[in-house]
């Protein structure tokens, strides 16, 4: 389906239950409210790599055969990116993306082997990271502030978690479950606001924080 003629949304966007296989809205930069893809079967690809904003929830949920989603310009969420159950997505590139304004949450992604955001600067709420089994590399390093917790879960194959410029969590902390996450480097980390827990993380042999 081309849609690339299309350049912004003055409102919400929902992509549900199309029998495409792709979707191209290589045009479209801005939604001003939610982004909304999600219980499509057949759908493969969608190509959304103009789009820079999205003013409130970015969802991407539900899709059986979903293996690429383009983001390449995106920089800014005003709510909460949710990537969840989309059983062959293996990557997540976001280059641009440097702020969420709410939760940063990824989960039930069963193929999922990395998370790039390079120039992420805040979440506004929590980083989530559950039950995504081949998950091997999150990549984070210009993180400084999670306004809530972090949470990873059953992570299986976690190897990188790099949040090296992270000074600041505002809940809890708590990793479970990564097991071959040999090191955890954190070397800036001054503030966590809430409990701070790593357990049944069968590799880890090196923590380093101030």
């Amino acid at each position: 389906v081309d849609l690339s003629c299309l350049e912004t949304v003055n409102g919400y966007a929902e992509i549900e239950n199309t029998l495409a296989l792709s979707i191209d809205l290589s045009g479209l930069t801005f939604v001003d409210d939610e982004l909304y893809i999600h219980s499509n079967d057949d759908l493969q690809s969608v190509d959304l790599s103009a789009l820079t904003d999205v003013g409130n929830l970015l969802y991407i949920e539900y899709n059986d055969a979903l293996s690429e989603v383009r983001l390449d310009a995106l920089v800014d969420v005003g709510s909460t990116l949710l990537v969840n159950q989309n059983p062959v997505l293996t990557h997540i590139d976001l280059p641009l993306l440097e702020e969420v304004g709410s939760s940063f949450y990824f989960s039930w992604n069963e193929t999922l082997l990395s998370i790039d955001a390079p120039l992420l600067d805040s979440i506004g709420g929590e980083l989530f990271l559950y039950f995504n089994y081949d998950l091997v590399d999150v990549n984070l390093p210009s993180l400084t502030d999670i306004s809530s917790q972090v949470y990873a879960y059953y992570n299986l194959d976690l190897e990188t978690l790099d949040l090296s410029s992270l000074t600041e969590v505002g809940g809890g902390f708590y990793i479970y479950y990564a097991n071959e996450l040999d090191v955890l480097d954190l070397p800036p980390l001054l503030d966590v606001n809430g409990s701070f827990t790593l357990s049944n993380n069968g590799t880890t042999h090196t923590l380093s924080a101030p």
